[in-house]
């Protein structure tokens, strides 16, 4: 049976033909044949070492895809990890394991309901002026703690049918609008046939948790980027066409993807893009900074390959990039996406990482990586509406101001650097809308506009050879700006970036 590794020279996401010229050769007539559609090849024509004499069937070997030639592969193998490192001595075989999205996710009704009794009650959403919210994810739980419910998706008139029983309670009633309202949590109500449910319009103006701390309407604080040579890769889910953001190009990073098709078919990239970027109607941290897109995420599949995020950052550090956001995580680290990062540091370019949304578990990868920069969420009291389902998120501890609270659902430990907003934040969505997200996705891109800023009134530093130096350089620009909250450094590091 066949599966997919990742090739990768043993100290490095690179080699060269001085270093190790037989891996050099390796690696370039690897990256060969990774053009040759559907075509297998034999391992041992490309084996360093001796032929495997055990094997009734000669081992095979398909290049999937490649960084670059004398960088890393994506191969799918009729062998084993163990037969292929023994195969390719100075090569690391590495599972091409899966990252996630680090927004928090909607909730859904996991399993069958044992309350449902196969009547259906239909309701209508509505924004504040009784317009129908389409496309809108609705669940209902009559049984919150036995994940009995139904949920389903407005229709063009804002109309979803439940089946959850005649007249039964519900416990807990979720509404995920996909852009122009606040997402709303009910509890305790019966539902009756075309009840008619208003979300609380996203009002011009509105100070949510990021602005509460980062005006960024404030011309003087925050002048809007002008002409500059600094760029910032958002390795996402892309970045859909939006007025308030300025896209300098990008890449589809997916194996099998078409190039420049980095489209955003989720609106998770275009969120983050714009809480960097944005320079509309609710500005970004820097706004009007050029953004790079690198999608690698498969269309219709919310997970990403760990190869398509390590040809990613490779891909953006060619391009001249010099941070880069990773608004994604995942519970194990990978060797490959940790390679990729050290390269990109020994190049001057800086990765910053969410750390995870699993409710306070320990800090997910890459964020857990010492080469990252690691950002945790938070959120802060009347920043959302009362019926807002942000509400859910408030959980001890708190700061010393007690409207500052640190986010139940981030994760935490010793690898957390800075503490950022990341409940309730309002930003650019695909179509030209704004919506509301929430997770450490989104405190994430915050800290990439503050070290943009940073950069960008330290020329000297901006200037500086692309190498360790400049990276090093950009870690000192920020020492200074801290700011504690009063949480425990697991929770917040060395505090808020100003």
């Amino acid at each position: 049976m066949s599966a997919n590794y990742i090739l990768l020279p043993a100290t490095a996401a690179s080699t060269t033909r001085k270093k190790n010229p037989k891996l050099f050769e390796l690696l370039s007539n690897l990256s060969r044949i990774a053009g040759d559609k559907g075509k297998t090849h034999m391992i041992k024509s490309l084996r360093l070492g001796p032929v495997m004499a055990t094997k009734k069937k000669e081992p095979t070997m398909k290049v999937l895809d490649s960084v670059h030639a004398n960088g890393a592969k994506l191969v799918e193998c009729s062998v084993s990890p163990v037969d292929l490192r023994f195969d390719f001595p100075g090569m690391r075989v590495i599972q091409n394991t899966l990252f996630s999205m680090a927004r928090v996710e909607p909730k859904s009704i996991i399993r069958a309901a044992s309350t449902q009794l196969g009547i259906a009650t239909s309701i209508v959403v509505t924004d504040a002026q009784g317009h129908p919210v389409k496309k809108a994810k609705v669940v209902a739980y009559t049984n919150f703690k036995k994940e009995d419910g139904d949920e389903g998706y407005t229709d063009s008139k804002g109309r979803v049918s439940l089946k959850i029983g005649k007249g039964k309670k519900i416990e807990r009633l979720y509404i995920y609008p996909p852009a122009g309202c606040w997402p709303a949590m009910l509890t305790n109500r019966v539902l009756k046939n075309d009840d008619v449910i208003k979300l609380e319009n996203i009002e011009p103006g509105h100070v949510d948790s990021f602005r509460h701390f980062y005006d960024t309407n404030d011309a003087v604080k925050f002048p809007p980027i002008g002409k500059s040579k600094l760029k910032i890769a958002v390795v996402d889910s892309g970045i859909a066409p939006h007025p308030d953001l300025l896209i300098d190009g990008g890449m589809n990073m997916v194996t099998d993807g078409v190039k420049g098709d980095f489209t955003d078919h989720f609106g998770h990239g275009t969120h983050v893009a714009g809480i960097i970027g944005g320079k509309g109607l609710y500005k970004g941290i820097a706004a009007g900074v050029k953004l790079r897109a690198y999608n690698i995420y498969p269309k219709n599949v919310e997970r990403a390959e760990a190869f398509a995020l390590l040809k990613a950052i490779a891909q953006a550090v060619s391009d001249g990039c010099h941070l880069v956001n990773l608004s994604l995580t995942t519970s194990e680290s990978n060797e490959a996406v940790t390679a990729a990062i050290r390269e990109a540091y020994e190049k001057g370019v800086l990765c910053i990482a969410a750390a995870g949304n699993d409710n306070r578990k320990p800090v997910g990868f890459p964020a857990s990586y010492s080469l990252c920069i690691s950002v945790s969420a938070l959120g802060r009291l009347k920043t959302f509406p009362k019926t807002a389902l942000q509400r859910e998120y408030y959980q001890k501890p708190h700061a010393k101001d007690k409207n500052t609270f640190f986010a139940s659902f981030s994760n935490l430990g010793e690898q957390i650097d800075v503490i950022a907003p990341g409940v309730g934040i309002i930003s650019t969505m695909p179509g030209g809308h704004y919506g509301v997200q929430d997770g450490t996705s989104m405190s994430c891109p915050i800290v990439t506009g503050l070290c943009a800023r940073y950069l960008l009134q330290n020329p000297d530093v901006l200037k500086m050879p692309a190498n360790q130096q400049r990276s090093d350089a950009m870690l000192a620009l920020i020492n200074d700006g801290f700011k504690t909250l009063g949480f425990n450094s697991r929770f917040e590091g060395k505090g808020i970036l100003l």
